[in-house]
């Protein structure tokens, strides 16, 4: 795979990228590895705990509980993890991927956006998250 081509990459070999994985982490929390968000999404990557302990099941990945998420590598062991799920529902569909990643998946489906779209279109159906309209627009450009 070219690394160096001129359209910005986000996946490699079926995984994110670490820069795409690093986007999502500065926008989710500034790096602050002890943000906790009014949803309960915790540490560097925002996790929360419900999707936490599911990707660990699915993946094989330790955690010990919420305070795991407050530890930086344990968090983004399981948000690197939870965005490789992301990215094999949605085939690298950057979008997609930080759209379910932020708004939940269910949102997503919710939408019937599981087919790849014009990127506009996506953007516009956000409309009611606005902030996570920013935001996905930070993530993925």
């Amino acid at each position: 795979m070219n690394l160096s081509a001129t359209e910005p990459q986000a996946i490699v070999d079926n995984r994110v990228t670490k820069t795409f994985a690093m986007a999502i982490a500065r926008q989710e929390s500034a790096w602050n590895p002890m943000a906790q968000s009014s949803a309960n999404a915790r540490g560097l990557m925002q996790l929360l705990p419900s999707t936490a302990q599911k990707t660990a099941e699915n993946q094989q990945l330790p955690y010990n509980g919420e305070l795991d998420l407050f530890k930086p590598l344990n968090n983004i062991l399981l948000g690197t993890a939870h965005l490789n799920e992301l990215n094999a529902k949605y085939p690298n569909n950057r979008i997609l991927i930080a759209s379910a990643y932020n708004a939940g998946a269910s949102r997503v489906e919710k939408n019937g956006l599981r087919e790849p779209m014009a990127n506009w279109l996506w953007m516009n159906l956000l409309r009611p998250f606005h902030s996570l309209k920013r935001e996905v627009m930070f993530k993925t450009y």
